[in-house]
């Protein structure tokens, strides 16, 4: 078996494609649906077949995580912590722009030392 050839044509060789995590939203005119795979591996071992990628972060903003699970749940538990001081603060639920740029600014700080993604909604 040619592992390379498993790479280069996206398979493990196998016939297995390596497709990575799978996130949709779709608005429509009272809501979004966000849906995401349960997948989670670590190269072509599956650590756990039933994940919850979809995190909220607040009653009205959630997160769909693709990436290294242990950053990117660090990073949701970061952002979730700020958006409840920040709720306390202004006494009502934050705006999803202001739970973006929470998630933005914690991501950029710290580009060097994560490796996950996320899709806000």
């Amino acid at each position: 078996m040619d592992l390379a050839m498993g790479a280069q044509d996206g398979a493990d060789g196998m016939g297995v494609p390596h497709t990575g995590t799978t996130i949709i939203a779709i608005a429509f005119d009272k809501g979004i649906v966000i849906g995401c795979d349960t997948r989670v591996s670590i190269g072509n071992y599956i650590s756990n077949r039933a994940s919850d990628k979809v995190t909220p972060l607040c009653d009205n903003v959630f997160l769909a995580r693709s990436g290294s699970a242990p950053d990117t749940q660090l990073v949701s538990d970061h952002v979730r912590h700020m958006v409840h001081q920040h709720a306390i603060e202004i006494d009502g639920l934050p705006e999803v722009k202001t739970v973006a740029n929470l998630c933005m600014q914690l991501v950029y700080n710290n580009k060097g030392a994560n490796g996950g993604d996320g899709l806000f909604s």
